[in-house]
C-alpha cells in the first residue's frame, strides 16, 4: 500500500493545471517506490516497453486498444473505406462506442479529443475503485497525469496546431489505428 504517497499527491482535475510533468511523477517514483513498482509506473507512462506486470495496466491497455480500434473503425466508415480487422468485442464497453459515435459527429476535433480523455479519465477511475491507495491507484494517477498533460498541451495555440495536424493525419490514414 501507497497511503501515504497517494495521499501527498496533488489532486488532479480535469479541467485544471497541470500540478508537474509526468517525468518528474515517474522521477519521483523511482526514488520512493519500490523497482518494480517504479518500473510499472513508467510504463503506464509510455517511458518504458514491456508487457504490463499488474492486472491493472493490463486491464486499461484493454481499453486503450479498444478505443483505438472503435476510433479506427468510426474513421474508415466516415471516409467510406474498408475497417480496419479489429480483435476486440464491440460489447466490451458500451462506453467506448457511445463515446466515439458521439466524437466522430463533432465539428470541432478539440472538443471530441476531450470528450474521449473525459471518457478515458472515467474508465481510469472504474478500473482502479477502492484501491486508490495501493499501486493500481498510482498507475490511475500516472495515465491521468499524462492524459492532463495532453489536455494542457491543446491549450496552447501550438497545441491547437499540433492536434489539427494529427487529426488531419488520421482523417487520411487508411489503416491507422
Amino acid at each position: 500500500m501507497y497511503t501515504y504517497f497517494a495521499a501527498t499527491l496533488p489532486l488532479l482535475d480535469f479541467d485544471g493545471p497541470l500540478p508537474f510533468l509526468t517525468g518528474d511523477f515517474a522521477a519521483d517514483c523511482g526514488r520512493l517506490l519500490p523497482e518494480h513498482d517504479a518500473q510499472e509506473v513508467r510504463r503506464a507512462l509510455d517511458m518504458e516497453g514491456g508487457a504490463p506486470a499488474s492486472r491493472f495496466l493490463a486491464g486499461w491497455r484493454e481499453h486503450e486498444q479498444a478505443l483505438r480500434i472503435e476510433s479506427a473503425q468510426a474513421r474508415a466508415a466516415r471516409l467510406r473505406l474498408t475497417p480496419p480487422k479489429g480483435g476486440w468485442d464491440r460489447a466490451h464497453d458500451s462506453r467506448i462506442n457511445a463515446a466515439v459515435a458521439r466524437a466522430a459527429g463533432m465539428d470541432d476535433p478539440l472538443e471530441a479529443e476531450r470528450l474521449l480523455i473525459g471518457l478515458q479519465w472515467r474508465i481510469l477511475d472504474d478500473l482502479c475503485l477502492g484501491r486508490e491507495f495501493a499501486l493500481d491507484g498510482i498507475l490511475a494517477y500516472a495515465v491521468k497525469l499524462k492524459l492532463l498533460e495532453r489536455l494542457n498541451a491543446f491549450k496552447s495555440e501550438d497545441g491547437v496546431k499540433e492536434l489539427k495536424a494529427l487529426l488531419e493525419t488520421a482523417v487520411h490514414s487508411q489503416h491507422g489505428i
